[in-house]
């Protein structure tokens, strides 16, 4: 799946380099791939998805069956390959990013403690 994207003029995979000192100001998705063998079943939000979304990068994912499904994930193996994913990221950018708000503030710290039932626990 990396392969023919790494072959694009704009696409950079970069080594592990601190969220920091990426040049996220030219991006516009954050890549979560994954291996297509075997299918990784358990990732339903990798762990960098949430610094992605805080920085209002939509996620371009892969061989991720029960990942997260939000208008900001777009699923490079999809039908017709990942260039659809990657036309509808482009032309989707500033339209999902109201979702990705809505979803930071859902998940959020305060509000997962705010959703924890604490008097169920008192029973």
């Amino acid at each position: 799946m990396i392969l023919p994207l790494v072959r694009l003029d704009n696409v950079v995979i970069q080594d592990a380099t601190p969220l920091d000192q990426l040049p996220l100001d030219r991006a516009v998705a954050a890549l979560l791939p994954y291996r297509a063998t075997p299918v990784c079943k358990a990732v339903t939000l990798a762990n960098k998805s949430m610094q992605m979304l805080a920085r209002g990068l939509p996620l371009l994912i892969s061989a991720m069956p029960d990942f997260i499904r939000q208008p900001f994930v777009f699923r490079l193996d999809g039908p017709g390959g990942f260039e659809p994913a990657l036309q509808a990221c482009d032309s989707g950018f500033r339209a999902v990013q109201s979702a990705i708000v809505d979803y930071l503030t859902a998940n959020a710290p305060a509000s997962r403690l705010e959703q924890l039932d604490v008097s169920a626990r008192l029973d």
